[in-house]
């Protein structure tokens, strides 16, 4: 089917009525199930790997046995900025758009505390921690710009029109007396209310056609905000110094708000110069999931790690708010611009089941280390629902999406207090289908300094990724193609207690 067939970070802009929701929530579905490479500067610095890796506060959200090699109390705090450039590519034409902002990536506290009576037990101490973690940040945007094309989104609402009856098309109807604007339920409404289609023959119940016929030039842009973040309780104990196991549960909060815009100019207009798009949607929701996680000391100097993640259970609200306005060739006193009322409604989310092994190699002589994990995620058990029987089966996630196992490398070097990092992380495509080939694959390079003293330290470190997508304007549309270069910086600082 068509809809298993449109891209990941974009969503298809089949606004309007019943038609809106084919596509967007099952891309909602995989946004808000992504982790990108996330916690404090030092784990972001060494790409990401936690599973067999501790000390840190990032094992709080990660791998929760992390938190059994602390001996000492802390607290840190990560502040970052991230730019954000996109490189779209529609119809020939290149458009060049930048987003910049600050964050808090992390902010954590763990307690630690040493079993060191005379008669220890063999274990040897336990540790809890509270941490902020940012997830996911969604700030993103990119723009379009088209030659001539016969590829109209108004033919796409004329298309949806045609199924309508005449109630419906008028259902909702008022005016606003301060702004002279009219309102519907329905885009489709909205737009014959502003006299873009007729009735052929002008004959009730007959076929719509549009008014204007030929090319049209498209333009406009899509801008993402928002992020996902989790709050997360962890409890770690340490086994003899051999075995570190540990439990966390986390509560998500997810913040995610579109604006889009379609511009079409048409060339040979006898009624309509052009007409012209606006959408707003705004999602909130909460969730949980919990965590298990263990690491073990084969040898001093290796370490294996294993954690497992529930499913995120989430409640989401979506609110949409849409407008179009059209321009006249010659001035008249037809309505020229609109709105549709309100849309409001929740449903719920059932993200992937996670899993990470890794293991670390610890240099001779205390000198560094060397981690490695693999990251899988069950993207095809990812579900979402609800109970709108009238708005069509949009939660079926068949055949959307695989599974997928995302490697992830990182390397410290050390020299005395001071620490230099480098790591790689790569996120496979998790599309099953494809409308084009075009490989979604994520890459993310990093690296990073450090020092380390005995109540204080700081870790910074840069982290580059880069990954290409493509997005339709809405459906039957030609594909666009843009490429998203993400850097961000972070700084660590936290203090011993």
């Amino acid at each position: 089917m068509f809809r298993k067939q449109i891209f990941s970070f974009i969503l298809c802009a089949v606004a309007g009525g019943s038609g809106f929701v084919s596509a967007q929530y099952q891309e909602n579905a995989l946004r808000f199930s992504e982790i990108n490479v996330n916690g404090t500067a030092r784990f972001q610095g060494l790409g990401g790997g936690h599973a067999a890796l501790g000390g840190d506060a990032s094992a709080i959200t990660a791998n929760p046995a992390g938190l059994g090699f602390y001996t000492r109390s802390e607290i840190t705090i990560t502040p970052g900025f991230e730019a954000n450039k996109s490189d779209s590519r529609f119809l020939s034409t290149a458009v060049n758009e930048s987003k910049n902002g600050f964050f808090v990536g992390n902010a954590s506290l763990v307690i630690a505390n040493r079993n060191e009576g005379f008669r220890q037990s063999k274990w040897r101490g336990t540790a809890m921690g509270v941490s902020y973690n940012r997830q996911q940040m969604f700030n993103r945007s990119y723009g379009y710009n088209g030659t001539s094309t016969n590829k109209r989104f108004i033919d796409n609402i004329v298309d949806r029109a045609n199924t309508f009856t005449d109630d419906e098309l008028d259902q909702g109807y008022g005016e606003d007396p301060a702004t002279n604007e009219i309102y519907l339920d329905y885009l489709e409404g909205l737009y014959f209310h502003l006299y873009t289609f007729d009735p052929v023959n002008d004959q009730p119940n007959a076929a719509f056609v549009p008014v204007e016929t030929g090319p049209v030039v498209p333009s406009g842009y899509v801008d993402y905000s928002g992020g996902h973040s989790q709050w997360t309780f962890s409890y770690a104990g340490n086994y003899d110094n051999k075995l570190y196991v540990g439990g966390a549960i986390g509560f998500n909060r997810i913040s995610h708000s579109t604006n889009r815009v379609i511009d079409e100019r048409y060339t040979t207009g006898q009624v309509f110069r052009s007409t012209r798009y606006e959408e707003w949607a705004d999602m909130s929701g909460n969730g949980f999931n919990l965590t298990l996680g263990a690491i073990y000391k084969v040898t001093p100097d290796v370490q294996l790690g294993l954690n497992m993640a529930t499913p995120t259970f989430m409640r989401l609200r979506r609110s949409l708010y849409e407008k179009a306005s059209v321009e006249l060739v010659t001035p008249d006193d037809l309505p020229t611009a609109g709105r549709t009322n309100p849309w409001d409604f929740d449903y719920s989310q059932v993200g992937p089941f996670r899993a990470s092994l890794g293991g670390t190699w610890f240099f001779p002589g205390q000198f560094g280390f060397v981690t490695a994990s693999a990251d899988f995620v069950g993207y095809k058990g990812m579900s979402i629902r609800h109970n709108r029987e009238q708005d069509g089966d949009w939660n079926n996630l068949d055949g959307w999406f695989r599974n997928v196992v995302n490697p992830k490398l990182g390397v410290e070097i050390r020299y005395q207090t001071f620490r230099a990092r480098a790591g790689l992380a790569y996120f496979m495509d998790p599309y099953k289908s494809k409308l084009i080939d075009l490989a979604e694959d994520r890459i993310s390079y990093s690296g990073g300094l450090g020092y380390k003293g005995k109540r204080f330290f700081a870790d910074a470190s840069l982290v580059y990724g880069t990954q290409k997508s493509a997005y339709l304007l809405f459906a039957g549309s030609d594909a666009g193609r843009v490429t998203f270069n993400d850097l961000s910086g972070l700084l660590t600082l936290g203090f011993n207690f």
